[in-house]
């Protein structure tokens, strides 16, 4: 079973998550933490393509629109602050082709969902971006956004999903395929419902994990150590199926 769920539905679910994507969003996107809100004087114009002169009231209308944008995609709900002790660890899948990686992503994670016990799967989007809102046409992509449709997202959804362990293994595997192709939708964060972590797909088909509690890693590594999964050296990751530098599908600016 896939629900469709609100952020604030989501978020709901796993107290962790809830902090983690608060901190991002306020770490990533907000103009006032980010430098984002200009001061009168020279500054690039992407209208002209070219630097010129801003006055006060120019850049007080920016920066209102910029804050605007902000407030509207945040999600504004409270969350405990985050353990300030967590390890970062990245891992990769087992597989001898592209076909293959796409698969085992999808299957592995059904298979750590059966021996961690720890409830559904949680998606989300760091920020509240539609998950359809950018257009490709390579044909992986658009059966990905096809399946998304299918499930029942519509244009406008920028919310979150609850995916069950017999449907991981479709989920995951559309889901990279987006995460991998269209650079302009944020980062995608997952969890299990009782998880204490935060994972993410790269757009290599490596898995991100963001660990707070170390019991729990110490289980998981366990895991994946009987899933023939490997720790990326230094979390450098490095396409590995794909010749040369560029990734085919990939999109940004449709």
């Amino acid at each position: 079973m896939i629900k469709i769920l609100s952020r604030k539905e989501t978020l709901e679910y796993n107290s962790t998550l809830a902090s983690f994507i608060v901190k991002v969003q306020e770490d990533k996107y907000s103009p006032e933490k980010n430098q984002m809100l200009l001061e009168p004087g020279e500054h690039y114009d992407d209208q002209i393509g070219e630097y010129r002169s801003f006055n006060r009231e120019e850049c007080n209308r920016i920066n209102e629109e910029l804050l605007t944008e902000f407030n509207r995609k945040a999600d504004k709900i409270n969350v405990k602050s985050l353990p300030k002790k967590f390890t970062f660890k990245v891992y990769d899948f087992p597989a001898a082709s592209m076909s293959d990686l796409v698969l085992q992503i999808g299957l592995t994670f059904q298979k750590i969902s059966n021996q961690l016990n720890a409830g559904p799967v949680l998606f989300m989007n760091d920020f509240a971006v539609p998950w359809l809102s950018q257009k490709n046409d390579y044909a992986p992509v658009k059966e990905a956004q096809m399946y998304l449709k299918r499930i029942g997202v519509d244009d406008d959804f920028a919310g979150g999903f609850i995916v069950n362990t017999p449907e991981l293994l479709d989920f995951m595997s559309y889901l990279f395929w987006i995460i991998r192709c269209n650079a302009e939708l944020p980062p995608c964060y997952f969890t299990f419902q009782k998880s204490k972590f935060v994972a993410s797909l790269c757009k290599y088909g490596n898995v991100h994990f963001t660990f707070y509690n170390e019991e729990e890693m110490k289980v998981l590594e366990k895991i994946f150590d009987h899933l023939d999964m490997k720790e990326v050296p230094g979390g450098a990751c490095l396409e590995r199926f794909a010749d040369g530098a560029s990734i085919e599908g990939r999109r940004i600016d449709w």
